[in-house]
């Protein structure tokens, strides 16, 4: 007797069998830009904790490294045209669930306007990639008149967006990310549950830091415009007016640049992070390269258009 076989259909945003979140894969077969865009899943609980979501890096030259949520900017179609890519916060939002299984606490998606745009960057001497996710190799030759092959470096544009609340996390289908999870400040520094990206450090620390003078802008009437006055505002609703630990921790972040006792500074981060002065100077100021990450003023709503759907 021949066996019949039926296979249940995969759909995305559903749960396939090993209870894994399925997400697109056509994204990951399109053209890739040379812009990175990353999220900053942040909470604070009843305790005054705050947490921020990383995920597990596995695919190729990650090395299992823990990070924000993001990625490369993609190509909206297949192919190899580069003309018609994601913006920032198309990016920031598709792959806070492709990598993290980000969802509302109901199981829906998150919502675009949700996201709010804090940091952009220029991170230099970073390894680079074609826009097929390949490395690009360079030859050269050392001083002794030995040949080398290497992965050219340069600089990639990094935006860094914040989404504050409770999102609920799921693996997913996704095959270069995996263990999405809440991380502390304190073990984000100290590398306990997962070796995190310095660079990913540093990106968290600077926008949270960036988030914090919003505040005060905030509490000081200084916010004009209403899309970023309306993400500020519902953080202050959150946290501050709250009865719990959680109103500490704002004011905290607000008058003393910390949370839970880390100053928010990338250089003392860093220092806590390596474990060493020196080894910080070196990857804030590489040899030959001058300043690794060039950070430009804080972003606002109005620099980005999402009135389009996304």
């Amino acid at each position: 007797m021949t066996g019949i076989t039926t296979n249940t259909p995969v759909i995305v945003g559903e749960f396939d069998e090993n209870n894994r979140l399925v997400v697109r894969d056509d994204r990951d077969n399109s053209s890739a830009g040379k812009e990175c865009a990353s999220t900053s899943l942040g909470d604070i609980d009843e305790n005054g904790v705050l947490t921020v979501v990383g995920v597990k890096n596995t695919g190729p030259y990650k090395g299992d490294v823990v990070t924000l949520p993001g990625g490369m900017k993609k190509g909206r179609g297949k192919g190899e045209s580069t003309s018609d890519m994601e913006d920032p916060f198309e990016t920031a939002r598709e792959e806070a669930g492709e990598e993290a299984g980000a969802r509302n606490p109901d199981g829906s998606p998150l919502a675009v306007n949700g996201f709010y745009p804090v940091l952009h960057v220029n991170v230099n001497n970073e390894p680079l990639r074609n826009q097929w996710g390949e490395r690009i190799m360079v030859n050269g030759v050392n001083r002794d008149g030995s040949e080398y092959t290497a992965q050219k470096r340069g600089v990639i544009p990094h935006f860094v967006f914040a989404h504050f609340g409770p999102v609920l996390l799921h693996e997913t289908t996704g095959e270069k990310t995996k263990e999405p999870r809440r991380f502390t400040l304190n073990q984000m520094i100290r590398c306990e549950r997962g070796r995190w990206s310095p660079k990913h450090v540093v990106l968290t620390v600077q926008t949270l830091r960036l988030i914090g003078e919003g505040l005060v802008a905030y509490r000081n009437g200084e916010i004009e415009d209403e899309r970023d006055y309306s993400f500020y505002d519902k953080l202050w609703q959150r946290y501050a007016l709250s009865t719990t630990q959680r109103h500490l921790t704002i004011q905290d972040w607000m008058e003393g640049n910390t949370i839970n006792g880390v100053f928010l500074d990338p250089h003392s981060v860093l220092y806590y992070f390596f474990g060493n002065e020196r080894r910080a100077k070196d990857y804030l100021h590489p040899t030959g390269v001058g300043e690794k990450f060039k950070f430009f003023p804080g972003l606002h709503m109005k620099d980005f258009d999402i009135t389009k759907e996304v």
